[in-house]
C-alpha cells in the first residue's frame, strides 16, 4: 500500500472512533475495571454509569450501576432489574456498612416507610461482613426474586420487596443520595 493511499484509511479509522466514543467493553474507575454488561440470573444488564467515591483525600470505594439498556435514567427506581457493584478500596468493619445503610434508607424514606422496612434493613445488614481492600458486594434486585446481596461473588441472601429495593438503591440513587456526584455519574447524567 502507497503512502497516499493510506490517508483515508487513517481518516475513516479516525471517524469511526470519534462517532462512538463511549462504546467500550469496560469502565476503568480509580483502579476498578467495571464489565460494560453483567448477567444476573439471566437477566442481561449494561453499566449505566460508575464513579469514584473519596473521603478527604482516601478512595473509598468504587460503584458501578447496571439497569436494562434503554433504561432512562428518571426510571432507575422502578420496579425493574438493576444491580449495584461496590468495589471496596479501604477495609471497613461491618459495624459500619451496618449504620451507612440504614442512615441511607432513613434518609430517603419517610417514618412510616422506615419502621416498616426495619426488619428487612436488619435482615440485609446480617448478610455483610467485614471489608477488606478489593472485596465487592453485589446489590442486585429482580422484581420476581428481590434483592440478592453477593459477597465476593457469592450470594449472601435475598431480601424480598420491591419496597425495600427501592429505599436501598435510593442510598446511591434516590433523592438524598449518600454522594449527589456520584448519583449523577451512576446515573450517566
Amino acid at each position: 500500500m502507497k503512502f497516499h493511499n493510506i490517508i483515508p484509511v487513517i481518516c475513516l479509522s479516525f471517524f469511526m472512533v470519534a462517532a462512538h466514543p463511549y462504546e467500550s467493553a469496560a469502565m476503568l474507575v480509580g483502579p476498578i475495571m467495571f464489565d460494560e454488561h453483567k448477567n444476573v440470573q439471566d437477566t442481561h444488564l449494561k453499566l449505566n454509569g460508575a464513579g469514584l467515591k473519596k473521603f478527604i483525600n482516601f478512595k473509598v470505594v468504587a460503584v458501578g450501576f447496571y439497569l436494562p439498556q434503554g433504561t432512562p435514567a428518571r426510571n432507575s427506581l422502578t420496579n425493574i432489574p438493576k444491580h449495584l457493584e461496590v468495589v471496596y478500596l479501604l477495609n471497613v468493619p461491618k459495624a459500619e456498612l451496618d449504620h451507612e445503610t440504614e442512615r441511607g434508607i432513613e434518609s430517603n424514606v419517610n417514618e412510616a416507610e422506615f419502621i416498616k422496612l426495619r426488619s428487612r434493613i436488619n435482615q440485609m445488614n446480617s448478610y455483610y461482613q467485614d471489608v477488606r481492600k478489593g472485596d465487592r458486594i453485589g446489590v442486585s434486585y429482580l422484581p420476581d426474586v428481590g434483592t440478592i446481596v453477593s459477597f465476593n461473588g457469592q450470594v449472601q441472601g435475598i431480601v424480598k420487596g420491591a419496597d425495600f429495593a427501592q429505599a436501598f438503591f435510593s442510598i446511591w440513587v434516590g433523592d438524598n443520595p449518600v454522594d449527589k456526584l456520584m448519583k449523577r455519574r451512576l446515573l450517566g447524567v
